[in-house]
Protein backbone atom coordinates (compact mmCIF):
# COMPACT_ATOMS: atom_id res chain seq x y z
CA UNK A 1 0.00 0.00 0.00
CA UNK A 2 1.45 3.42 -1.18
CA UNK A 3 2.55 5.50 1.81
CA UNK A 4 3.63 8.95 3.06
CA UNK A 5 7.91 9.11 3.14
CA UNK A 6 9.52 11.96 4.58
CA UNK A 7 12.88 12.39 3.89
CA UNK A 8 15.40 11.89 7.02
CA UNK A 9 18.02 14.35 5.65
CA UNK A 10 19.88 14.13 2.61
CA UNK A 11 20.23 11.59 0.36
CA UNK A 12 20.39 11.00 -3.55
CA UNK A 13 17.32 8.45 -4.85
CA UNK A 14 14.00 7.39 -3.44
CA UNK A 15 14.47 4.26 -2.52
CA UNK A 16 17.04 3.97 -0.11
CA UNK A 17 15.13 3.04 3.39
CA UNK A 18 17.55 4.53 5.77
CA UNK A 19 16.85 8.07 4.11
CA UNK A 20 12.99 8.03 4.68
CA UNK A 21 10.42 7.40 7.58
CA UNK A 22 7.16 6.38 6.89
CA UNK A 23 5.52 7.39 10.25
CA UNK A 24 2.51 9.12 9.49
CA UNK A 25 4.13 12.93 11.44
CA UNK A 26 4.91 15.97 10.75
CA UNK A 27 8.23 16.44 8.39
CA UNK A 28 10.99 15.64 8.85
CA UNK A 29 11.47 12.08 9.64
CA UNK A 30 13.42 10.60 12.34
CA UNK A 31 13.84 6.74 12.10
CA UNK A 32 13.82 4.29 8.78
CA UNK A 33 10.65 2.51 8.57
CA UNK A 34 9.13 0.46 5.51
CA UNK A 35 11.34 0.05 2.51
CA UNK A 36 9.97 2.85 -0.21
CA UNK A 37 8.61 1.68 -2.97
CA UNK A 38 7.84 3.90 -6.63
CA UNK A 39 3.79 4.12 -5.46
CA UNK A 40 4.63 6.46 -2.42
CA UNK A 41 4.34 10.08 -1.49
CA UNK A 42 7.57 11.76 -1.01
CA UNK A 43 8.19 14.47 0.96
CA UNK A 44 11.29 16.61 0.90
CA UNK A 45 11.28 18.28 4.64
CA UNK A 46 12.62 21.82 4.94
CA UNK A 47 16.37 22.03 4.66
CA UNK A 48 16.91 18.42 3.19
CA UNK A 49 18.12 17.79 -0.06
CA UNK A 50 18.01 14.92 -2.72
CA UNK A 51 20.15 14.99 -5.27
CA UNK A 52 19.33 12.59 -7.59
CA UNK A 53 22.53 9.82 -8.33
CA UNK A 54 20.32 8.26 -10.97
CA UNK A 55 16.99 8.19 -12.73
CA UNK A 56 14.10 7.89 -10.09
CA UNK A 57 10.59 6.96 -10.48
CA UNK A 58 7.83 7.37 -7.96
CA UNK A 59 4.59 8.60 -7.48
CA UNK A 60 3.90 12.22 -5.77
CA UNK A 61 6.96 14.26 -4.80
CA UNK A 62 6.14 17.34 -2.46
CA UNK A 63 9.58 19.97 -2.04
CA UNK A 64 8.48 21.02 1.12
CA UNK A 65 8.85 25.29 1.97
CA UNK A 66 10.78 26.52 4.96
CA UNK A 67 9.04 26.55 8.26
CA UNK A 68 9.66 28.30 11.58
CA UNK A 69 12.76 26.90 13.05
CA UNK A 70 13.78 25.47 9.67
CA UNK A 71 13.97 28.58 7.15
CA UNK A 72 15.75 26.99 4.11
CA UNK A 73 13.22 25.10 1.80
CA UNK A 74 13.60 21.47 0.84
CA UNK A 75 15.70 20.78 -2.44
CA UNK A 76 15.11 18.55 -5.28
CA UNK A 77 18.29 18.43 -7.19
CA UNK A 78 17.40 16.40 -10.56
CA UNK A 79 21.24 17.16 -12.30
CA UNK A 80 21.22 15.36 -15.80
CA UNK A 81 18.67 12.66 -14.20
CA UNK A 82 15.28 12.01 -15.45
CA UNK A 83 12.30 12.47 -12.67
CA UNK A 84 9.33 10.09 -13.26
CA UNK A 85 6.52 11.31 -11.03
CA UNK A 86 3.56 9.98 -12.20
CA UNK A 87 0.61 12.06 -10.42
CA UNK A 88 2.50 14.96 -9.57
CA UNK A 89 5.62 16.78 -8.22
CA UNK A 90 4.61 19.77 -5.98
CA UNK A 91 6.59 22.74 -4.87
CA UNK A 92 5.35 24.31 -1.72
CA UNK A 93 5.36 28.21 -0.55
CA UNK A 94 7.05 29.64 2.75
CA UNK A 95 4.64 31.40 5.00
CA UNK A 96 6.91 31.95 7.79
CA UNK A 97 8.84 35.26 8.24
CA UNK A 98 12.29 34.48 6.64
CA UNK A 99 11.37 31.76 5.06
CA UNK A 100 12.33 29.77 1.25
CA UNK A 101 10.18 28.28 -0.82
CA UNK A 102 11.16 24.83 -2.17
CA UNK A 103 13.76 24.25 -5.06
CA UNK A 104 13.54 22.23 -8.11
CA UNK A 105 17.27 22.34 -9.91
CA UNK A 106 17.98 20.46 -12.93
CA UNK A 107 21.35 21.06 -15.20
CA UNK A 108 20.26 19.73 -18.44
CA UNK A 109 18.03 21.38 -20.63
CA UNK A 110 16.58 18.31 -22.35
CA UNK A 111 16.41 15.91 -20.11
CA UNK A 112 12.66 14.40 -20.45
CA UNK A 113 11.37 14.57 -16.72
CA UNK A 114 8.41 13.11 -17.13
CA UNK A 115 5.23 14.78 -14.50
CA UNK A 116 1.30 13.71 -14.63
CA UNK A 117 0.62 16.97 -13.19
CA UNK A 118 2.83 20.06 -11.48
CA UNK A 119 1.67 22.76 -8.56
CA UNK A 120 4.07 25.89 -8.02
CA UNK A 121 3.03 27.30 -4.48
CA UNK A 122 -0.50 27.23 -3.40
CA UNK A 123 -1.32 30.92 -4.02
CA UNK A 124 -1.33 32.41 -0.36
CA UNK A 125 -0.87 35.87 0.16
CA UNK A 126 2.39 37.05 1.32
CA UNK A 127 3.97 33.66 0.86
CA UNK A 128 7.41 33.19 -0.17
CA UNK A 129 7.44 31.49 -3.66
CA UNK A 130 9.32 28.58 -4.73
CA UNK A 131 11.94 28.21 -7.38
CA UNK A 132 11.33 25.51 -10.16
CA UNK A 133 13.77 24.74 -12.65
CA UNK A 134 12.72 21.94 -14.85
CA UNK A 135 14.52 21.94 -18.46
CA UNK A 136 13.00 19.55 -21.15
CA UNK A 137 10.07 18.31 -18.19
CA UNK A 138 7.61 16.59 -20.10
CA UNK A 139 4.32 17.40 -18.27
CA UNK A 140 1.16 15.39 -18.72
CA UNK A 141 -1.28 17.40 -16.87
CA UNK A 142 -2.48 20.92 -16.00
CA UNK A 143 0.40 23.20 -14.66
CA UNK A 144 -0.69 25.35 -11.73
CA UNK A 145 2.02 28.12 -10.90
CA UNK A 146 0.35 30.03 -8.17
CA UNK A 147 3.57 31.93 -6.54
CA UNK A 148 7.35 31.78 -7.46
CA UNK A 149 9.43 30.94 -11.08
CA UNK A 150 8.88 28.56 -13.12
CA UNK A 151 11.30 27.70 -16.03
CA UNK A 152 10.45 25.48 -18.74
CA UNK A 153 13.22 24.80 -21.22
CA UNK A 154 12.46 24.99 -24.82
CA UNK A 155 12.13 20.51 -25.27
CA UNK A 156 9.76 20.70 -22.57
CA UNK A 157 5.99 19.60 -23.44
CA UNK A 158 2.73 20.91 -21.03
CA UNK A 159 0.22 18.26 -21.93
CA UNK A 160 -2.71 20.33 -20.33
CA UNK A 161 -3.72 23.62 -19.46
CA UNK A 162 -1.81 26.59 -17.61
CA UNK A 163 -2.67 28.91 -14.81
CA UNK A 164 -0.54 31.33 -13.30
CA UNK A 165 -1.93 33.09 -10.26
CA UNK A 166 1.23 35.37 -9.05
CA UNK A 167 3.97 33.20 -9.95
CA UNK A 168 6.19 33.98 -12.96
CA UNK A 169 6.40 31.93 -16.18
CA UNK A 170 9.92 31.81 -17.85
CA UNK A 171 11.34 29.99 -20.53
CA UNK A 172 9.33 28.34 -23.45
CA UNK A 173 5.88 26.95 -23.23
CA UNK A 174 4.95 24.01 -25.68
CA UNK A 175 1.90 22.86 -25.74
CA UNK A 176 1.24 19.29 -26.77
CA UNK A 177 -1.13 18.46 -29.88
CA UNK A 178 -4.58 19.61 -28.08
CA UNK A 179 -6.61 22.46 -27.53
CA UNK A 180 -5.30 24.49 -24.15
CA UNK A 181 -6.45 27.27 -21.93
CA UNK A 182 -4.05 29.81 -20.45
CA UNK A 183 -5.73 31.60 -17.13
CA UNK A 184 -3.98 34.35 -15.69
CA UNK A 185 -5.97 34.69 -12.51
CA UNK A 186 -4.60 37.83 -10.82
CA UNK A 187 -3.07 39.99 -13.15
CA UNK A 188 -1.46 39.95 -16.60
CA UNK A 189 1.26 37.83 -17.95
CA UNK A 190 3.59 37.76 -20.17
CA UNK A 191 5.02 34.43 -21.20
CA UNK A 192 8.54 34.82 -22.76
CA UNK A 193 8.56 31.44 -25.33
CA UNK A 194 5.46 29.87 -27.14
CA UNK A 195 6.37 27.29 -29.38
CA UNK A 196 4.07 26.07 -31.14
CA UNK A 197 5.49 23.25 -32.89
CA UNK A 198 3.36 20.46 -31.50
CA UNK A 199 0.03 21.80 -32.45
CA UNK A 200 0.52 20.10 -36.16
CA UNK A 201 -3.60 19.51 -36.14
CA UNK A 202 -5.06 21.83 -37.70
CA UNK A 203 -7.61 24.02 -35.70
CA UNK A 204 -5.50 23.67 -32.42
CA UNK A 205 -6.72 26.58 -30.51
CA UNK A 206 -4.99 28.30 -27.33
CA UNK A 207 -8.04 30.21 -25.62
CA UNK A 208 -7.10 32.90 -22.75
CA UNK A 209 -9.34 32.35 -20.29
CA UNK A 210 -12.80 34.40 -19.81
CA UNK A 211 -12.89 35.04 -16.49
CA UNK A 212 -8.72 35.67 -16.18
CA UNK A 213 -6.54 38.94 -17.13
CA UNK A 214 -4.32 39.36 -20.75
CA UNK A 215 -1.87 36.76 -21.54
CA UNK A 216 1.10 38.40 -24.13
CA UNK A 217 3.72 36.35 -25.58
CA UNK A 218 6.78 37.95 -26.25
CA UNK A 219 8.08 35.45 -28.85
CA UNK A 220 6.10 32.94 -31.03
CA UNK A 221 7.85 29.99 -32.49
CA UNK A 222 7.08 26.57 -34.65
CA UNK A 223 3.81 28.30 -36.46
CA UNK A 224 1.69 30.92 -35.80
CA UNK A 225 -1.85 32.65 -34.38
CA UNK A 226 -5.41 33.67 -35.01
CA UNK A 227 -6.70 35.25 -32.41
CA UNK A 228 -10.51 35.91 -32.16
CA UNK A 229 -11.46 38.15 -29.35
CA UNK A 230 -15.07 38.09 -28.01
CA UNK A 231 -17.33 39.38 -30.05
CA UNK A 232 -14.67 40.37 -32.73
CA UNK A 233 -12.89 39.52 -35.63
CA UNK A 234 -9.98 37.23 -36.48
CA UNK A 235 -6.42 39.09 -36.58
CA UNK A 236 -2.96 37.78 -37.12
CA UNK A 237 -1.51 37.77 -33.70
CA UNK A 238 1.67 40.34 -33.26
CA UNK A 239 3.90 39.26 -30.58
CA UNK A 240 3.78 41.22 -27.78
CA UNK A 241 0.11 42.17 -28.06
CA UNK A 242 -1.49 41.75 -25.16
CA UNK A 243 -4.22 39.14 -25.44
CA UNK A 244 -7.55 40.12 -23.85
CA UNK A 245 -9.59 37.29 -21.53
CA UNK A 246 -12.10 35.09 -23.98
CA UNK A 247 -9.90 35.32 -26.69
CA UNK A 248 -9.44 32.27 -28.65
CA UNK A 249 -6.40 32.28 -31.13
CA UNK A 250 -5.83 29.59 -33.62
CA UNK A 251 -2.95 27.57 -34.65
CA UNK A 252 -2.68 28.77 -37.97
CA UNK A 253 0.78 27.18 -38.94
CA UNK A 254 1.84 24.71 -36.67
CA UNK A 255 4.95 21.83 -36.75
CA UNK A 256 7.67 24.30 -37.88
CA UNK A 257 10.30 22.58 -36.15
CA UNK A 258 11.68 24.34 -32.32
CA UNK A 259 11.73 21.69 -29.98
CA UNK A 260 13.17 18.13 -29.86
CA UNK A 261 10.79 14.86 -29.84
CA UNK A 262 8.51 14.21 -26.63
CA UNK A 263 8.27 10.78 -25.25
CA UNK A 264 4.55 9.25 -24.52
CA UNK A 265 4.47 8.99 -20.98
CA UNK A 266 2.10 6.50 -19.43
CA UNK A 267 0.91 8.24 -16.04
CA UNK A 268 -2.07 7.76 -13.50
CA UNK A 269 -4.47 10.63 -13.60
CA UNK A 270 -5.63 9.70 -9.78
CA UNK A 271 -5.53 12.35 -6.65
CA UNK A 272 -5.10 10.92 -3.20
CA UNK A 273 -4.79 12.40 0.19
CA UNK A 274 -1.09 13.70 1.06
CA UNK A 275 -0.13 14.65 4.71
CA UNK A 276 -0.62 18.57 3.50
CA UNK A 277 -2.93 20.81 2.70
CA UNK A 278 -2.93 23.26 -0.47
CA UNK A 279 -5.39 25.68 -2.73
CA UNK A 280 -5.45 24.83 -5.81
CA UNK A 281 -7.21 27.36 -8.01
Amino acid sequence: MAVNQLSIGNGTDFTTAANWDDVPAACPGTAAGTAPTAADTFLICPGHTITLGAANAVDWVTVKAGVAGTLTGGTLALGTFALTATTRLQVDESMVAGGAGGTVTSSSATTAHQLGMLVVGMGMPGATGPVANLGGAQIAGNVILNTGTLTLGSNSSVGGNLTIDAGTFAGTLRFTDANHTINAQSAAKTIPNLNLSLMTTPGRTITIHASGQNVTFANVAGGSLSCTPTGGAAAAYTTGQPIAPGTVCTVTAGGGGGGGTVSAPIFSTKEKPAVFSEEVK
